[in-house]
């Protein structure tokens, strides 16, 4: 666990277990972090990395194999490259300008959580979850190349600018509720 101020930033090479918690402030900047508890065992354990610190895994290549990234500090991984199957942001512009590669899940929980952010869809079903004020705004959501993606925006302007792109024979659904 890296929990204290700029935890975890002498380590030289890649933070891996089948769960990382960067919960300090300025933790795991500029790292590359994998939760992997075993894709290789019979039975897989499921996989988190936490990055709850304000300003915790900025700039740093997160991926989790078999579960779920949690970005829930004040600019939590922000201009982070984010990969797993499901990708939380709750924190204030966590996941601001990060890169959101083949999700299948995201929730955007948080004021400004993933603008500007680019979310690039895998083939299969997707859903993101639009909660926060202006959660999406300016992002770039790009689908697969097949299934449906779910787009939900509930929150206070939380689509505003987005650009969603559904490709291939890929099923669009958009949900706005109120003024999202």
């Amino acid at each position: 666990a890296c929990n204290g101020l700029k935890a975890c930033q002498g380590i030289i090479g890649k933070l891996e277990a089948p769960i990382v918690a960067c919960d300090g402030d300025i933790a795991c900047v500029d790292k590359k972090i994998v939760a992997d508890g075993g894709s290789a065992l019979a039975t897989p354990v499921e996989n988190l990395a936490t990055c709850n610190g304000k300003k915790a895994c900025v700039s740093s290549n997160v991926i989790s194999k078999l579960g779920r990234i949690d970005c829930d500090g004040d600019t939590a991984c922000k201009k982070a490259g984010l990969s797993a199957s499901t990708v939380a942001c709750g924190g204030k512009r966590g996941c601001y300008e990060s890169i959101i590669k083949q999700p299948t899940t995201v929730f955007a929980y948080g004021f400004n959580s993933i603008a500007n952010a680019q979310i690039i869809g895998g083939d299969g079903d997707e859903e993101i979850r639009a909660l926060g004020m202006n959660a999406v705004m300016g992002s770039t959501v790009t689908t697969g190349q097949s299934g449906t993606t779910t787009i939900l925006g509930y929150g206070f302007k939380s689509l505003v600018g987005a650009a969603i792109k559904c490709v291939g024979t890929t099923t669009c659904k958009i949900t706005c509720k109120m003024n999202a």
